[in-house]
Formats: structure tokens, sequence, C-alpha cells
């Protein structure tokens, strides 16, 4: 997504690369003598709500008609403790050292119980899923693999995955000591966040630099605004069990599932650590980033 010279949203780089990974799905049906519909699962970030998605959704629905390729099924899934999605009972009682803290195998399972019960079960799903809820969309689909379900303590999912789209999303850590301070790091902020409340704690959180571009783009008092009715609780229980010091390094079982499926990773050209870090996820998978110019981490806003 970009911002025009007048200021005007334009969703057109996004859109397009979207109906790109479309297409590409369309010609490679898992069983090649049973071709299945395509839809799409969006899965929005922390703090974020399912309506993040509504413009992109509609941009997308216009550049498949434009291209003269059917508009597929969309559906919005909430994270754990977001809008009305069942948050993360006892999960604040955990520590960031206990095991029981993290929630990645019961959120593969609530994703995949939402595809299945959004669409007929002849569908393929391709997952669209923005930071948090994009490292989500990588653990399913790398739950398609016995390493990733391994790696995860997941189960394989029922629904039928073609591809996974991270966007500003981290595909894991690979040090188990980097992962150790990232869950302490994580169960710092969401104590603070219970702490604090949801809008002064989004005031914090906004103002670190991985935001800066869109807050000079949209205003940070705006965003906060936007954000501020969520549960501070809630959140700060996903916080800790969704935390990215829970999460293996998925790389290997993501390239694993592009043999067959697709991973399409996509980052703003003002998000460097994230240019990089999906940059090489990429080349892991033999695909290729897109790069949304003029854009930072938050995407499906930019």
């Amino acid at each position: 997504m970009t911002i025009d010279r007048k200021g005007r949203l334009s969703r057109r780089a996004s859109s397009g690369h979207a109906a790109t990974v479309f297409a590409r799905n369309e010609a490679t049906p898992l069983k090649p003598s049973h071709p299945q519909p395509i839809a799409i699962a969006w899965i929005h970030g922390l703090f974020g709500a399912p309506a993040d998605w509504d413009a992109t959704r509609a941009a997308l629905a216009l550049a498949l008609t434009a291209a003269g390729m059917p508009s597929p099924q969309q559906t919005t899934i909430a994270l754990p403790g977001h809008a009305d999605a069942p948050g993360f009972a006892g999960i604040s009682a955990c520590d960031a050292g206990d095991d029981a803290g993290s929630g990645f195998a019961d959120a593969c399972a609530a994703v995949d119980a939402a595809l299945l019960a959004a669409g007929a079960a002849e569908q393929r799903w391709l997952l669209c899923g923005y930071s948090m809820g994009g490292r989500l969309a990588m653990a399913l689909a790398a739950s398609c693999t016995a390493d990733g379900r391994a790696a995860l303590g997941s189960a394989a999912p029922r629904a039928p995955i073609a591809g996974v789209v991270p966007i500003s999303a981290h595909p894991g850590l690979a040090d188990a000591a980097d992962r150790a301070t990232r869950r302490a790091q994580d169960f710092a902020r969401a104590a603070r966040l219970a702490t604090l409340g949801s809008e002064a704690f989004l005031a914090q959180w906004l103002a670190l630099p991985l935001f800066a571009p869109a807050c000079a783009r949209f205003g940070a008092k705006a965003l906060i605004a936007q954000r501020s009715g969520i549960d501070a609780d809630a959140a700060a229980a996903t916080c800790r069990a969704l935390s990215l010091g829970w999460q293996p390094d998925l790389g290997a079982a993501l390239a694993e599932f592009a043999i067959d499926g697709v991973v399409a990773p996509i980052a703003g050209a003002l998000d460097p650590d994230y240019r990089a870090v999906l940059g090489a996820l990429a080349r892991r998978c033999g695909a290729t980033l897109r790069v949304v110019d003029d854009a930072g981490h938050v995407l499906p806003l930019e």
C-alpha cells in the first residue's frame, strides 16, 4: 500500500500482489486431477481487528475483476483475545520459562476450526497474515509438515492450506537464548499493558522506531484512538501466549511446505529489519519478497 502525492491511501501494490498469488495458486491445485477453488483468510496483528482488512479486501476484488479473474471467497479471522475470539485463559499466570505459556498449538487449532466453519470442504485456503497474525498463518502452514508439527506441538490442519502470505511477520528465532530474551521482553510488555491499560500502553508502543512511518503518515493519536477500545487483559494474555520467544524458527518447515504450496512474503520498503528477515525466508523457500514502496511496518494501513 502506498500514499500518493496528494496524501490519498492507495492499495494498488498489495492488491496487485495478492492477485498474482491468487493466480499462481489457481494454476497449482493441491491435486492435479481435482482442482479446488481458492479462498482467502486475512488475520490481523496484535491490537488490530478484522476490519483492518476491509479496504484491502475490496481492492483485491477490484484487481481480480480488472484482470478478468473471479473474486474468491474472503474471510477475516480475529486473533485470540481480539474482537469476539476467545482469549488465553490462565496464560497470565505462566512465566516466561514455563512451556505451558505457549499458545501456538491452541491458536493454530482455533484458526483451523474457523477456516472449516467458513468454507466448503473442497476449498483451499491462502492465509494472509500481518505481524502476529502472519506468524500464526506461518505456524499453520508449517503444521502441514511433520517437522513443523513437532516444533510447534500442533496438529495437522484439517482445512487444506494452499499458501501463506506473511506480511511484516517474523518466521521465528533460531537461537534458544534469543527466544528466551524475547519471551522476557514480551512478558514485561504484557505486564505494562495490563497495568497501564490499552491507551497509555499504545502511546508507548507506537513510539517504537518500528512504527515511525505509520505515525508520521497517520498520526499517533489517530492510531491510538483506533485501537483504544481493546481489552488490555485479553491482549496481554495473547502477547504472552503468542510471543515470538515461544515460536521456533519455521524456515525449514516453510521451505518444505513451499515445495507444493506457496510462500509469498511482503515487507515495507521503510521496514529494513523485516525486509531482511523476510528476504531470507523468501530465498529459503525459493520465493520472491515483494516490497511495498513508501511503506513501513503497518502494511494493512499503509
